[in-house]
């Protein structure tokens, strides 16, 4: 025995060393995959391995086992919101007078492409044309009662008015003080 351990001992150190790599490679996986049964590295994190109290934490005399930790309550699962009604409009009819639009003053002249104003993309460009707002001059000439008369109309999109300013950009646009509002809002 004495002759075969000395003749093959590299093939025996290197077959220790693989038993000991696949040991090594077992625990560590098996630890990973139990939920609830902390890793070396949990252990290393947790104040609490330490023996630090946690705030929560009151010591235990000795000799005494701790309660096992209460079971996290489930959340509640909210109910699923009903989905609003999609916006409808209607256009006005000589029977209905401006019912479902926005009292605002109507637009003269030809329209603005209003997704010149930050924050006022496609869809609201949509939104405004079929609500009757076509202008810059038009928005620039809203107070706080055309803002929240027209801010109720604009669904998912409410509140847009006067958190991106679209009065006060419209008046630059308007005015065709480009430079002004480049100068404030970046290029148009």
């Amino acid at each position: 025995m004495e002759e075969f351990i000395t003749q093959n001992w590299l093939y025996l150190a290197i077959g220790l060393f693989i038993i000991l790599l696949v040991i090594w490679w077992l625990r560590a996986n098996r630890d990973s995959a139990r939920p609830g049964v902390p890793s070396d590295d949990a252990a290393a994190q947790d104040p609490a391995a330490d023996g630090e109290l946690l705030p929560d934490e009151t010591p235990l005399p000795q000799g005494t086992m701790a309660p096992p930790p209460a079971a996290d309550p489930v959340p509640a699962q909210p109910a699923p919101a009903a989905k609003p009604a999609p916006a409808t409009f209607t256009a006005p009819t000589a029977d209905t007078g401006t019912q479902g639009m926005p009292n605002v003053p109507a637009a003269t002249g030809d329209p603005d492409d209003l997704r010149q104003i930050k924050g006022l993309g496609p869809k609201l460009a949509k939104r405004l044309t079929e609500l009757g707002i076509t202008r810059y001059d038009q928005i620039a000439a809203w107070g706080p009662a055309e803002i929240a008369e027209v801010d109720q109309y604009l669904g998912t999109f409410k509140g847009r008015i006067d958190r991106d300013n679209w009065v006060e950009q419209a008046g630059y646009l308007a005015k065709g003080d480009i430079e002004a509002f480049k100068a404030k809002y970046g290029a148009v």
